[in-house]
């Protein structure tokens, strides 16, 4: 009798265990876009950033400046598609969203903005695409920035 009670407890405990696993055809972050490199670096003018990203669904973030003061600077950017479309854009302190590019097989620009007091983030948004991305900020004083993917850069 006590062996028949034992076997039954184990054998409800075997499947509650195995109720609780987890699905293995489930995606994993299916709709989480990723950077399998993301450089970032900067001298006392100059921010610089080389990415490789796969995009879906959401948007990837890359740099993120906060900025004491009201800067103008230059911006280039070259794109470089391996599949998908993408746009490179930007937001304000203020949350207005700026399109600089939509690429094609390659996209080149350069841009001359003026940053606004406060954080401004540059992104990607595309859906199953996958990029090298090469961005730069010139002529910004780095004096002026608070901090650069939430770290304060070094002078």
């Amino acid at each position: 009798m006590k062996r028949t009670a034992l076997f039954t407890i184990l054998i409800i405990f075997c499947l509650s265990i195995t109720a609780c696993a987890t699905d293995p055809n489930h995606l994993i972050d299916a709709q989480t876009s990723i950077f399998h490199s993301l450089n970032v670096t900067h001298t006392d003018r100059s921010i610089v950033v080389k990415a490789d990203a796969y995009l879906n669904i959401t948007d990837a973030d890359f740099l993120i400046i906060d900025v004491s003061e009201e800067e103008t600077v230059s911006l280039t950017y070259t794109l470089t598609r391996n599949k998908g479309d993408i746009t490179l854009s930007y937001r304000t302190p203020d949350d207005s969203t700026v399109l600089l590019a939509d690429t094609e097989d390659k996209t080149y620009g350069e841009e001359t903005i003026t940053l606004q007091p406060g954080i401004t983030t540059f992104f990607l948004a595309g859906t199953d695409a996958a990029f090298q991305v090469s961005f730069s900020v010139k002529d910004i004083d780095i004096s002026k920035v608070k901090s650069i993917n939430d770290t304060a850069p070094e002078l």
